[in-house]
């Protein structure tokens, strides 16, 4: 579940379409499991439940860590939540046109970031095998 996303450049104005996965920072004393259910409730009104730690990665580059759960949906639809701080940041307000998608683990929109191509490759290799670690795997990427 991604959002997919269309915005015009802010220096170029050049019309941008990608796609994000919803999440966000974790809060100081929170865990990464916890930060995954608030941050989806937050942007896409839905509680879950997450079921397995699959992939923690470190994007060198940007010093930024990402965790991919495995989840179940147990409330709520996932709908772009326009409350959220996300909606209302500046940057974003009449400039970004969000919409939440399914799509496919191949889909070359995901590559736009290249840790979400990387998160995304392993876990469709893990699905076509129905084998999934029953540990996280750690994973780096260097983003361009």
């Amino acid at each position: 579940m991604v959002f997919e996303r269309h915005r015009r450049d802010g220096m170029f104005g050049e019309h941008l379409h990608y796609y994000s996965i919803p999440g966000g920072g974790i809060n100081d004393g929170e865990t990464p499991e916890h930060a995954v259910i608030r941050e989806l409730n937050e942007e896409m009104l839905i509680d879950i439940a997450p079921q397995q730690l699959v992939i923690h990665q470190l994007d060198f580059l940007t010093q930024r860590e990402h965790f991919y759960y495995l989840a179940r949906i147990i409330a709520g639809t996932p709908t772009f939540n326009l409350q959220s701080e996300e909606a209302k940041h500046p940057s974003v307000k009449g400039k970004n046109a969000y919409t939440v998608a399914w799509v496919e683990l191949d889909d070359p929109l995901l590559a736009y970031h290249e840790s979400y191509g990387q998160a995304a490759r392993q876990i469709k290799a893990w699905l076509h095998k129905s084998d999934f670690p029953t540990e996280a795997v750690d994973m780096t990427v260097k983003s361009r």
